[in-house]
Order: structure tokens, then sequence, then C-alpha cells
């Protein structure tokens, strides 16, 4: 249950460091709020694209003392009580330094920097008009202890949100790498989950409890691990009968899930390695998102994916397991194709980078509500489309009126529309988008280097 031995001695020898650097400090003395210019000396990504020790100025946390404020509600050692999450209440430890209040425990580190992370998603919510869908502040909880069944091992080295539940829990950390708690791109990918989980998922089980739809949502907990080894499916097959409806519709929706987390957590972080500093080269290397997408999802590849051989040689559906990675690996699609949405709209229609990443995660923000409306409408009657599932995505990001586009200006709608053409987007996909650009695409500027060239393969 401890906490890796290794992270912890690196953060003394960083609070050490820090303390040598800066004037004696006053001791430990309680901080009852936040309004008087205090900042926190946490680990966040500097210019350099390496985790430092820096001054994160904070406006809604209330209590340090008790590592509480408006975003979020941190506990220590979760666990389930009549369907509720209780835990021990934390206990902040600060060492003073003046207005600089330096964390003087693990523990403390970890919650100050989650409730840093959790304060600036929350701005983000409100920018993108999904705040008003959470009933209540972010829970979260430290040192969760959480197994798959009663005699399964403890997870480790991984973040996972619980929609039941409405929690997130961040488990044991082993490894040598960047604590789950400390990674800003993570906790950004785990804040989506939550919006998901509230926008697209509960409108599911709802709907199931009250007997409009024949079965809920199965799976509610989504976490960062999972991609793991993909390995090929049987082509040529055309047999719908070895995935059921269920199971396609399940592994679709729980991919897009997590491909629009990890967009949502590079946009956050603005840090190509997120999942590799904490999970490590091999998922790094599966889900690195400056890797240029190839192609949009298809329903075929993904029935495909979904399907191996038994002993005997006859076509089966693949392990619950191998179900899990083949989401990720659809997920990771829709990653980088939003990914490559923004370099194309820096590098080739040359708008700024913050607001080209603004403009694509707007608009994802803005289409949970249809693609909400569109899973439910299909949920167990037919088979949903993992091409058609993203237009919603493109439907706010190319907005057309009947005189050109009335979001993006004509030439950037251009290079979007050219991008869907490499990706060989269908007719159907594009249909009412990308018909009434008004400018050609012979009298647009190609620009060879990108600000940031996408890689072109795996690495």
């Amino acid at each position: 249950m401890g906490l890796s031995d290794s992270v912890q001695k690196r953060y003394l020898a960083l609070l050490l460091v820090s303390l040598l650097g800066a004037v004696l400090p006053t001791g430990c003395a309680p901080v009852q709020d936040d309004s008087s210019g205090t900042v926190y000396r946490l680990p966040w990504l500097d210019a350099s694209g390496s985790y430092s020790l820096q001054d994160i100025s904070l406006t809604t946390f209330r209590n340090p003392d008790k590592l509480t404020g408006d975003a979020a509600e941190v506990i220590v050692d979760p666990r389930i009580s009549d369907g509720i999450v209780v835990g021990e209440e934390p206990i902040g430890r600060w060492i003073r330094d003046g207005v600089r209040m330096i964390p003087a425990d693990f523990v403390t580190l970890q919650a100050a920097t989650i409730y840093a992370h959790q304060e600036k998603l929350v701005a983000i919510d409100q920018a993108t008009g999904v705040a008003g869908v959470f009933k209540s502040r972010a829970r979260i909880g430290l040192l969760a202890r959480i197994s798959e069944g009663p005699s399964a091992p403890l997870i480790l080295n991984n973040a996972i949100y619980d929609g039941r539940l409405d929690s997130l829990f961040v488990v044991p950390f082993e490894g040598k790498r960047l604590h789950i708690s400390l990674n800003g791109g993570i906790l950004g990918h785990e804040h989506f989950h939550r919006v998901f989980q509230s926008i697209v998922l509960n409108p599911i089980r709802e709907a199931a409890r009250h007997g409009s739809i024949p079965y809920g949502w199965d799976d509610s907990i989504a976490c960062m691990g999972g991609a793991g080894a993909i390995g090929g499916g049987i082509g040529g097959l055309g047999d719908d009968t070895i995935v059921p409806l269920k199971v396609l519709n399940q592994v679709l929706v729980r991919g897009v899930n997590e491909g629009f987390a990890d967009f949502w957590g590079w946009a956050y972080a603005r840090d190509d390695e997120f999942v590799g500093r904490s999970l490590g080269p091999a998922e790094d290397s599966l889900r690195r998102l400056d890797v240029a997408a190839t192609s949009i999802p298809l329903k075929p590849a993904l029935r495909n994916n979904l399907i191996t051989v038994d002993k005997s040689g006859f076509p089966t559906l693949k392990s619950e397991g191998a179900r899990v990675a083949t989401a990720y690996q659809f997920g990771t699609q829709y990653a980088r194709i939003l990914r490559g949405l923004v370099e194309v709209l820096v590098g080739q229609a040359h708008v700024d980078r913050e607001k080209a990443i603004s403009q694509v995660r707007q608009a994802l923000a803005s289409a949970l509500t249809d693609i909400s409306s569109d899973v439910l409408a299909k949920w167990g009657r037919e088979e949903l489309d993992p091409e058609l599932l993203f237009k919603p995505v493109l439907s706010k990001l190319l907005v057309m009126s009947t005189t050109g586009p009335a979001v993006l200006d004509a030439t950037a709608s251009t290079v979007i529309c050219k991008e869907l053409d490499r990706l060989g987007a269908s007719a159907n996909l594009k249909s009412g988008l990308c018909g009434l650009s008004v400018v050609t695409t012979a009298s647009l500027e190609v620009v060879k280097t990108p600000a940031l060239p996408l890689r072109t393969g795996r690495h």
C-alpha cells in the first residue's frame, strides 16, 4: 500500500534543494485561505518539457490545512460505506516561506498538485460550457486499494475514474517514473472521463433504469492503462453474428471515451509524453498523439479487431481483456485525428496554436450532447458507426452557413476538409460539412513545415 520509496526520496531531495535556495522558512503553520497572494511550490511542467518545482497560484484552495477547496475534495485511504465513498480527512502539512507554501510530506504534495490541476481543469469546463453537468465538486481518493475481484491482486500504477461513484481514485504507484498524481496530462485525461460520464454514459444508465432501452452501460470504470498489445484481427469474415451488437457498441463507446480523454489530457498539459512519463515506453509508443493518424476509424475494422480464432481454428469473439485493448487502439485513432486537426490549423491555416487547441477542444465539448443523443437513439437497437460517431465534433468545428463557414474562416475550413480527404473520410461523413467552402484547394498556400510536425510512424 505504501508509496514508492524512490519517488518519495526524489521529492524530499527536490524539497531540500528548494529550501536551500530560499529564505529560511518560518516552519509549519496553518493557512486558512488563499486570498493573500499565497503560492504553492508544486511539480509542474516547465518550458523545457520537464517537471520541476514551481510556484503555482491558486484562487479556490480555501483550506490548505485540510487540502480542500471549491474545485475538489481530496480524501485519503478511501472506502465505500453504504454506496458512498468515505475516507480519512487529509491533513495538509506545509513549510511556509513568506507567501510561498511548500508541501512538507508526499501526501500533501500529491493532494495539493491534484487540487491545482483540478482548479485549472474546472476553469476549462467553465470556458467550454460543460461545468453545469456536474452535481458536485470532484472527489479524489488517494492511496486507494482497488482490485478487480475479491481474490484479485491490488491494481497498481494507475488512476481510475469510477462513474458509478463519481470519484477518481489514485492507486499505489511502485514505478520509478513520474507519479500519476503529479502528471497533469493524466489528471486531465481522467477529468474528461467525468465529463463523458455525465453527458454520454449517465443518460444510458438512466434510460435503462426506466426501461426505454434494453440494457444500460456495463462498464462505468475508466482508467489510464490498458492499451497493451492489440494483435491483428481476421480479415474478410463478413460474419456479423460473431460480434454481438452489445459488444461492438460497448467497445466503440469506450474507445471514443478513451481517445477523447487522451486528447483532452494533451490539450490541457501540452505534453506529448504524458502517457509515457508514468506508464512507460510501451504505452507511450501506442498512444502518443504526435503520430499522424492514417485513417478514420471504420466499423469493419472494429469488428475485425474483435475476432480471433479458437484452438480449433474457428473464428470467435476475443476475450474481455483483448476487447479493452481494441477500445484503446480505436480511441488513439480519434485522439490523433483531433491532434492532427490542431496541427493543420496551425501549420496550414496559420491559426495561433493556443487558439487552434481551444477551437478543437471547444468543438469536442460542444459535440458531446449530440454524441449522447446519437448513442442513446441506437443503444441496444442497432450498431453505432465509428465514423459517424465522430461527425458531431466536425459539425461543431465546421459550422457552415449558406455563404460560408460561421466558426472558422474559409482557409481554415478548407484545410480541415483537406485533412479529412487525406484520412479517407466518406462522403457520408463530409456531407453538409465540406462542400460549401469558398476557397478552392488550388488557391491554398501549402506549408511544408508545420509549427509542430506530426510523426509519421510509431517510435
